[in-house]
């Protein structure tokens, strides 16, 4: 199983790529901003070792100290 790329921001993870144009409306629809101008912090996760996995298996896959101890990239000091 793929291993979660370290992000600044929350994982999307795709896990179903029979339909291109359905996951590029799904990432439209996510990035969109807010009517006040807001848009989600996320990254999409795009990688077929995911291809087919439920949603309990990709949330198992995760570090068991996420999100409190995830290895978020950190800003350079």
């Amino acid at each position: 199983m793929a291993e979660l790329p370290g992000t600044w921001s929350v994982p999307v993870v795709r896990a179903d790529f029979t339909d291109d144009a359905v996951w590029n409306q799904i990432r439209m629809r996510i990035a969109e901003p807010t009517e006040e101008g807001f848009g989600a912090d996320v990254d999409f996760v795009e990688d077929r070792a995911w291809d087919g996995l439920d949603e309990a298996s990709i949330v198992a896959s995760y570090p068991p100290s996420y999100p409190h101890e995830y290895r978020h990239l950190r800003f350079p000091r």
